[in-house]
């Protein structure tokens, strides 16, 4: 039994070929790497070309759902911060409160 099935399909010759597949089964990969071929009609086959049939055959890896604040509600926050914290300073709040507004500012800038 001759282990190659798709023998007359090219293979792969870069990495960026292959990223587009990874989270496929055997099997789909085999047919999205098949439909790039077939895309390709003999030119050079891209990882465009991958990425594209990996979604014309409707395989393409489902997005996470965002969580947390939009970006306009994380500017807001940081604004507000920020706003808190120099309210604090100028106030001339004790240490223990300026560093709690600096470590919530803080948060929100790494999110």
């Amino acid at each position: 039994m001759n282990p190659c099935t798709n023998c007359a399909l090219p293979r792969p010759e870069r990495e960026s070929q292959l990223r587009p597949l990874i989270h496929l089964t055997p099997e789909q990969a085999r047919a999205a790497w098949a439909r790039a071929v077939e895309k390709a009609r003999g030119r050079k086959i891209t990882a465009h070309l991958v990425q594209g049939a990996v979604r014309e055959l409707g395989l393409e890896k489902p997005k996470p759902a965002k969580t947390g604040p939009s970006r306009a509600d994380l500017r807001r926050l940081i604004e507000d911060g920020m706003t808190q914290l120099l309210v604090a300073i100028v106030q001339k709040a004790g240490h223990d409160a300026l560093v709690q507004k600096a470590e919530a500012l803080h948060g929100y800038l790494r999110t």
